[in-house]
């Protein structure tokens, strides 16, 4: 489950943290308020591609972190078997874009983007 989102530097947000909690989540506001913007971030987070206008400010780094709870024993022994570890029931991504080249990382080691994407099922 999705506890966290923080954002930095990309499209229209300048910072943001995002704290989910159990239940129904819904995202509202007016027309071009960031709504997608937040749903490509996270997109982003997860391994999917980034899209060179999506820096807002290309003199900074932009930065996405979600933070996974993981609640059971079956996903925790998926992700192991994957070599990703869960470390007091969560599991950090993130992607940092800087010079328009994305480094993506699991509980802060640096990994390959596809490996995002490939657990991204699991979470």
């Amino acid at each position: 489950m999705l506890q966290s989102l923080h954002v930095k530097n990309l499209a229209l947000i300048d910072e943001e943290e995002i704290d989910f909690t159990r239940g129904l989540n819904i995202l509202t506001g007016e027309t071009g308020a960031g709504k997608s913007i937040i749903l490509g971030a996270l997109s982003l987070a997860v391994g999917g591609k980034l899209e060179k206008d999506m820096v807002r400010d290309d003199t900074k780094d932009a930065l996405v972190e979600a933070v996974f709870c993981i609640e059971d024993e079956a996903t925790t022994e998926a992700l192991k078997m994957r070599d990703v570890a869960v470390y007091d029931g969560e599991v950090i991504l993130s992607r940092r874009i800087a010079g328009g080249r994305a480094q993506a990382k699991i509980n802060g080691e640096s990994v390959p983007a596809p490996k995002l994407a490939e657990i991204k099922p699991l979470l």
